[in-house]
């Protein structure tokens, strides 16, 4: 067998591992915007939320008030709803609006602290901050002021709760935002917006991205946007068919479709490490064959 054979091998072989390694994995980033009435099952929507948990991973980021709310928040309502999800093995993250850089820092962490100090009790914990109205802007006062919100929230010794950051710019975020955040979520849009920006997303792979898509009427445009997300390397996804003022109020009709079709878009990655010694040996074994005939595929 020649070198150019033995070379040809090796390629195939890399471009099959690529496919059957990818790093996507798909996950639910769902905006709990709805007031926890657990009293009235026919409009409570946090325990159907939870019972998904053990189809897909699922973020909930909770919303009180604008925020974590006054001094008597979390109320028992949210306390029973934290707990269910809690239950469903939810993650559950904290809104905190920016005012896109114009919002007081120190209200900011405010409301942070008030997440780290309030929001964990028997049976729930709030583990992360979602910080919505995030600016694009590449000045060094913006660029400053949300460097200092994310290190902020990942001290571990002011917010030993917190481990998650995800920001909101509703668009595509500049390079500059990317290391501050977990998530990014890069489209924040209707279905006819998404349609018109899909195209220019791009990818941002590795770092994670996330849409939230609403009036999304039927199954098959939901499908049609999770299939595109793959392609763009998107980790995290919500679909809606509502609409209105607060498209985050309710469940989407097809909420069960949507989890298992997001479900069976997440395969498992083989680890980087195991990627890289099933190369090594590959070459080593071709390199051992070739040094017999006088070359070598390392050379």
């Amino acid at each position: 067998m020649n070198l150019m054979r033995y070379r040809g091998l090796l390629f195939i072989f890399l471009w099959l591992l690529s496919l059957t390694t990818s790093s996507f994995a798909a996950n639910i980033l769902y905006p709990l915007y709805s007031y926890p009435n657990w009293w009235n099952q026919d409009a409570y929507i946090w325990d159907d939320i939870a019972a998904a948990g053990s189809t897909c991973d699922i973020t909930a980021i909770i919303n009180p008030s604008n925020g974590p709310g006054g001094d008597d928040s979390p109320n028992e309502d949210y306390i029973q709803g934290l707990q269910d999800l809690a239950n469903g093995n939810i993650k559950i993250i904290g809104y905190v609006p920016t005012g896109y850089g114009q919002r007081n820092i120190e209200d900011v962490e405010a409301d942070i602290s008030k997440y780290q100090r309030d929001f964990a009790g028997p049976g729930y914990t709030v583990s992360g901050i979602f910080l919505d109205e995030v600016s694009t802007s590449e000045d060094s006062t913006t660029l400053n002021y949300y460097e200092n919100i994310s290190n902020f929230i990942m001290d571990e010794s002011a917010n030993p709760n917190l481990d998650t950051v995800v920001m909101n710019h509703g668009t595509r975020a500049p390079a500059e935002y990317l290391s501050m955040a977990d998530i990014n979520v890069i489209f924040e849009g209707n279905l006819d917006d998404w349609n018109s920006v899909e195209g220019e997303l791009g990818s941002y792979f590795p770092e994670k991205t996330a849409i939230l898509v609403y009036g999304v009427d039927n199954v098959d445009d939901m499908e049609a946007i999770i299939d595109r997300a793959i392609q763009l390397n998107i980790t995290d996804v919500f679909i809606t068919d509502d609409a209105g003022s607060n498209p985050w109020d309710s469940l989407p009709s097809y909420w069960t479709q949507e989890v298992e079709y997001v479900a069976s878009a997440s395969p498992v990655p083989l680890p980087t490490s195991i990627q890289l010694l099933v190369v090594g040996l590959v070459l080593l074994m071709l390199n051992r064959v070739n040094v017999k005939r006088g070359f070598s595929v390392l050379s």
